[in-house]
């Protein structure tokens, strides 16, 4: 083997380890702890049922404590069932943390 083609190879071989690193890297999720991440693009990477959106008010009542309430597939302005990408979901979900890729979610 030439020297050329073993170093085409190795290259060859770093590009696509560092192509594959990116691709895992996109597919995990961020968790919504702040609005910024909440609404910041690269969270649109998530899967629709792992977004995660948040409000201080819940149907026009403000959250207990004034602390935020968390949800998993719902609209900051309407509550209405809906991911990011305007997904519809059959339920909201009402998180007990700011990470609602966990499973501490109860219905709303």
């Amino acid at each position: 083997m030439s020297l050329n083609r073993f170093f085409i190879l190795n290259y060859s071989f770093i590009i696509v380890a560092i192509l594959y690193v990116t691709y895992v890297a996109s597919l995990s999720c961020l968790s919504c702890d702040t609005e910024e991440k909440c609404r910041c693009p690269t969270s649109k990477i998530c899967k629709p049922e792992e977004k995660v959106c948040f409000s201080s008010v819940v149907r026009n009542r403000p959250a207990p404590n004034g602390g935020m309430i968390y949800f998993r597939g719902c609209s900051i302005e309407t509550n209405i069932c809906k991911d990011l990408l305007n997904i519809s979901f059959g339920k909201c979900y009402q998180c007990g943390s700011n990470n609602c890729n966990n499973h501490s979610l109860k219905f709303q």
